[in-house]
């Protein structure tokens, strides 16, 4: 069997359902994330980038009429977008130290 590379995973590869873990066994997925030279599921650390993210964007609507702190929280939401995208395409990638202290 030979080795795929990250890039050809499909898009969503890191939200499979319990459901399909089950149908498909927890082994058998690891082995494939061990084969992908994915030590670990990235699944948890999309949720949080995507929760701060989103939390982010709730600060934002309430502090509209404050331009500085608009303009600060957007450039932290894009900083958050991209690290998602990184993990997304790197899942070994730990989340940023300033990441982890800003949560």
């Amino acid at each position: 069997m030979s080795i795929m590379s990250i890039s050809k995973l499909p898009p969503g590869f890191f939200f499979i359902t319990r459901t399909l873990v089950y149908k498909i066994g927890l082994t058998v997925l690891k082995k494939k994330c061990r084969e992908f030279g994915i030590p670990r599921w990235p699944h948890r650390k999309i949720k949080s980038l995507d929760r701060l993210i989103h939390e982010l964007q709730d600060i934002g609507q309430q502090q509209k009429d404050d331009e500085v702190a608009v303009a600060v929280l957007t450039k932290r939401q894009e900083k958050l977008k991209e690290e998602r995208e990184s993990i997304e395409r790197k899942p070994f990638m730990e989340i940023q130290t300033d990441t982890k202290k800003f949560r």
